[in-house]
């Protein structure tokens, strides 16, 4: 007799959305039913993953240690790789901050495109060459580099000062950074930003450098999505990601009969995130064709098994009271 599957949702770049207390019946619900748990630090200046990347390889079993993103994304693609992420400093009195450029303020596709053109002529050759992978740049070094970096993440929590590149090679990445912020400098793309009244596309922040390191293949779940640190861990152990399926009913169709599976969905946008897949897992749980459904967003795990939606006595649990509960 087979049993209904496990499922956990990873949602990249949800952070903001939360950070803003945009409201979500469904996430509140699940929280106040399951368990809600502040198990990854974002401001970890150290760390080369960001949290939800530390809290998926946290459910597959395997120790962050020394795994660095870029190195994972980029598995199976000779050189050393560092992720390349379009940002904004804002300039201050004496000091410049990191702002990240996510919900209102993201960068489409249209202008990482428009961007990309004028920057890689620039980087096509020599030691460093600008590369993108769908919608994700990554910048190649001709050699291994003896620096530490902070994610994305850390460096809008932290000053920036205290977050740029560190170590023996670090004046060399902060040099391409410099490179990048000249070549950025009015660009039309920020021209167009600005009559929108948003925030100009100035820096890129270079980080995740390092090693794949080993990992052991274990018993992998079924994994569904298309992100490059997905994809780039699984084909590191010999595995494959299916693609995105189209709807949670495929989803659930898929993985019938599974003991479990991992999904990474789009995050940024936590309203179509509740009503394109919350809603209808949730629903899938309360009917059985879930088991469990376990949350990753950022920093936050939230775990519910069938059981607990029949906490009604427990009151809903929004992001801004997730904090009392840990």
């Amino acid at each position: 007799m087979s049993t209904s599957p496990w499922l956990t949702l990873i949602a990249p770049d949800i952070g903001t959305a939360l950070s803003r207390g945009t409201p979500s019946a469904t996430l509140a619900r699940l929280a106040g039913r399951g368990s809600v748990a502040q198990r990854w630090e974002r401001s970890d200046i150290q760390s080369p993953l960001r949290p939800w990347q530390r809290g998926l390889l946290n459910t597959l079993g395997i120790e962050a240690g020394s795994l660095a993103s870029a190195a994972l994304s980029m598995s199976g693609h000779e050189g050393y790789w560092l992720h390349a992420e379009p940002v904004h400093f804002v300039a201050g009195l004496d000091r410049l901050s990191f702002l990240s450029l996510a919900g209102e303020s993201k960068v489409t596709d249209a202008e990482r495109s428009a961007l990309f053109e004028q920057l890689a002529p620039s980087f096509a050759s020599g030691d460093h060459v600008l590369q993108a992978m769908g919608s994700e740049w990554f910048l190649r070094s001709s050699r291994a580099l003896q620096v530490t970096t902070s994610t994305p993440d850390a460096a809008a929590a932290s000053e920036l000062q205290t977050v740029m590149p560190r170590g023996q090679d670090a004046a060399e990445l902060r040099r391409v950074m410099t490179e990048l912020q000249m070549l950025l400098h009015e660009h039309p793309v920020n021209d167009a930003r600005a009559r929108r009244g948003l925030p100009a596309v100035n820096a890129v922040w270079l980080w995740g450098g390092g090693s794949p390191g080993a990992i052991e293949a274990g018993d992998f779940p079924a994994a569904f999505g298309d992100h490059a640190f997905l994809r780039g861990l699984y084909r590191h152990v010999g595995r494959v990601i299916t693609a995105l399926p189209e709807n949670p009913e495929a989803l659930l169709h898929s993985i019938a009969g599974k003991p479990r599976a991992i999904v990474v969905v789009p995050g940024a946008d936590l309203e179509a995130m509740d009503s394109g897949w919350l809603v209808p897992l949730s629903a899938a749980l309360a009917d059985g064709r879930l088991s469990r459904l376990d949350l990753i967003l950022d920093e936050w795990h939230i775990d519910v098994r069938r059981g607990d939606l029949r906490r009604f006595w427990r009151r809903a649990l929004p992001p801004s009271q997730w904090g009392q509960r840990i």
